[in-house]
């Protein structure tokens, strides 16, 4: 089967739903806080590139000479990749705001780097990267002899997520309490 075959099956892509504050100026000019809906979107290796290279054009216009701190470059990077991610709640074809610079007065702060981590773990979540066959094969003898607390104290969390389906799929469903005081099944 082909990709177009495949993309033309009518699969509708994830999206995760986050609520958050912005801010912003009412009719009369006062400074507001309202509580605000969207959903967030998978960018493609190709929209996140564009959307680096038109953050790269935004910073060289405020730093010309090219000394723009990495945290400014890396921030406009993102800023511009979360206009892309965050979609409408009604219809996620529709981005929620209409350009950077709406986006950037409207979240303060914290609300941008908590919008950042969640399409970050979204995207894990939905596109888990895979574990490579001697690290699999090692935490599933571990897995054999060992708690999950012990395997998080010689494993990172993020390789036993990676490894999840796979250890499940080889160990079958874990029993619960009431039917098998929670061994290996």
């Amino acid at each position: 089967m082909k990709l177009g075959d495949i993309l033309g099956a009518g699969f509708e892509a994830p999206h995760h739903k986050v609520t958050f504050k912005v801010i912003g100026k009412d009719r009369q000019g006062s400074q507001v806080v309202a509580d605000a809906s969207a959903v967030l979107a998978f960018v493609s290796e190709d929209d996140r590139k564009e959307c680096w290279r038109e953050a790269d054009r935004e910073t060289r216009k405020k730093y010309p000479d090219g000394d723009a701190p990495e945290a400014v470059t890396s921030d406009e990077r993102c800023y511009h990749l979360l206009c892309r991610a965050l979609r409408d709640e009604d219809d996620p074809r529709q981005p929620f705001a209409g350009n950077v610079g709406e986006l950037r007065r409207a979240l303060s702060a914290n609300t941008f780097v908590e919008l950042m981590r969640t399409y970050n773990e979204f995207c894990a979540d939905e596109f888990p990267p895979h574990v490579d066959v001697d690290t699999f094969e090692k935490l599933a003898e571990e897995a054999k002899k060992k708690s999950l607390l012990d395997l998080l104290s010689q494993y990172d969390s993020w390789t036993i997520l990676r490894a999840l389906p796979s250890l499940v799929a080889r160990f079958g469903k874990l029993k619960t309490e009431t039917s098998g005081g929670g061994e290996l099944g």
